[in-house]
């Protein structure tokens, strides 16, 4: 449920009871209201017995009765009973409709068969925090079982952590990153902690976030902010395409490489160790086997190397 708010039960205030008691009494659950509501419950049986369940977006103007509709779904769904021994979908003046009513039969009988408890959690986004939307959910869903939110969060997180880490860091350790045409091997050196610089020489630092413990917002705004200097992120904020996870790593660390190494296409050649045997043994053109047939001394390398050797 995305709206609402929260099932109250036995434990809730007389006053919040009977506000919910007076709801129920007043529900009429026809026309739009009672297909919005068995088209809900229907997609949600036929998704039972797959591998995913599909999300329902209800939408609508202002005052339309969208978080009412949620919120009489929700106290249908888990049919909780009032001190009195009355049901939710009892009090209903007029009764349910016969397509919602044969829904909800169904759903009970699924729970039995199961042993598993219906559970409808509710409630609203602007009560938690709109730059992390899963915890927000996570919150309300923990809550609406009866268990003790923050600290269930923190397990969850820690195990969420180590399965996210642990995935990529398998996924990176399958891909190979040979450098320019002498085929330099170069390595990924993933980071799973909040500040992406470390000592990792000349790796391609992989950054892992995700968007339990940060918001994409700050995700992206670190991206933009580092710019396209940058030796960590992919800089600009830019998204990688590819067809799977594996691909845009590589995708990304390939772009990377050129920025690590800026001057690397100046020496790329897969022959500098046989250049470098025909200068020992006293060629005149060592370098004419990585393309080059000017003067040594003028080639970027040489230049370099000669340099060093001066200072």
């Amino acid at each position: 449920m995305g709206a609402g708010t929260t099932p109250r039960s036995a434990g809730d205030d007389e006053q919040v009871v009977r506000e919910l008691r007076a709801e129920r009494e007043t529900f009429v659950c026809e026309g739009q209201f009672g297909d919005a509501l068995q088209r809900i419950l229907e997609r949600h049986l036929t998704n039972l017995d797959g591998s995913r369940q599909d999300s329902v977006w209800v939408s609508g103007f202002f005052g339309s009765g969208k978080s009412h509709l949620l919120k009489m779904l929700a106290h249908l769904w888990a049919n909780t009973q009032f001190e009195d021994g009355a049901t939710r979908r009892g009090l209903v003046p007029r009764g349910l409709p016969s397509g919602v009513e044969a829904a909800l039969r169904e759903l009970d009988g699924r729970a039995k068969r199961t042993g598993i408890s219906a559970v409808a959690a509710a409630g609203s986004l602007l009560g938690g925090n709109v730059d992390h939307v899963r915890q927000t959910v996570l919150s309300v869903l923990l809550g609406a079982c009866g268990w003790p939110t923050q600290y269930l969060e923190v397990e969850v997180a820690v195990h969420r952590e180590r399965l996210l880490s642990t995935a990529v860091q398998e996924i990176v350790s399958r891909i190979r990153l040979p450098h320019g045409e002498a085929k330099q091997r170069r390595k990924l050196a993933l980071h799973t902690n909040t500040d992406p610089d470390g000592g990792d020489g000349d790796a391609v630092r992989v950054w892992l976030r995700d968007e339990w413990s940060c918001s994409w917002k700050e995700v992206l705004g670190e991206a933009r902010g580092r710019g396209m200097e940058d030796r960590v992120l992919q800089g600009g904020g830019g998204e990688l395409h590819g067809d799977d996870l594996q691909a845009r790593i590589e995708t990304g660390a390939e772009a990377s490489l050129a920025r690590l190494s800026p001057r690397f296409p100046d020496g790329d050649h897969r022959a500098w160790g046989v250049a470098l045997k025909r200068a020992r043994d006293g060629s005149d053109a060592p370098l004419v086997v990585v393309g080059w047939d000017q003067s040594v001394a003028d080639h970027p390398v040489a230049r370099e190397v000669l340099g060093a050797m001066s200072d």
